[in-house]
C-alpha cells in the first residue's frame, strides 16, 4: 500500500499544480486584458492629440499664407506707386531739361560745350517722357 499512497500523493501534489497553473493564466490573461485596455486607450488619446495638433497647423499654415498674401499686396501696391513717382519725375526732369535747351536756343552768343553741342544735335534724345515708362505703371 505504500506504493499506492506514494502514488496517491504524487497525483495529488499534480493535481495541485494544475490548479495553481490554471490560477496563474487566469490572472495572465486579465494582467494582458488590462494591458491591451491601457494600450488602446493611450493609442486613442495619442490619435486624438495628433489630429487636434495636426487642425492647428493647418489653421495656423492657413493664417501665415493669408498674412503672405496680403504682404505681397501691400508690396506690389507700394512698387507700383513708386513706379508712378518715379514716372512723374522723369516727366518734370524731362519739362526742365526741355526748358534748359530752350534757354539754350534763345541765348545766342554764349559758349556753347561741347557736350551741350552732342545733346543739341541729338534731339529729345533719352529724356523723352514716352509711353514707354507707362508700361510699368
Amino acid at each position: 500500500m505504500k506504493e499506492a499512497d506514494m502514488e496517491r500523493s504524487i497525483q495529488d501534489h499534480l493535481t495541485r499544480q494544475r490548479e495553481v497553473i490554471k490560477c496563474r493564466l487566469k490572472k495572465l490573461t486579465s494582467k494582458q486584458n488590462e494591458i491591451k485596455s491601457k494600450s488602446s486607450a493611450m493609442r486613442e488619446s495619442i490619435v486624438k492629440k495628433y489630429e487636434e495638433m495636426r487642425k492647428v497647423l493647418e489653421e495656423d499654415c492657413r493664417i501665415s499664407m493669408s498674412l503672405l498674401e496680403m504682404e505681397e499686396m501691400a508690396v506690389l501696391r507700394a512698387l507700383d506707386k513708386l513706379i508712378q513717382t518715379n514716372h512723374a519725375i522723369l516727366c518734370d526732369i524731362e519739362v526742365q531739361l526741355n526748358e534748359a535747351m530752350a534757354d539754350i536756343h534763345s541765348q545766342p552768343g554764349e559758349m556753347v560745350t561741347m557736350n551741350e553741342e552732342r545733346f543739341l544735335r541729338s534731339g529729345p534724345g533719352p529724356f523723352h517722357c514716352s509711353s514707354q515708362v507707362n508700361r510699368f505703371i
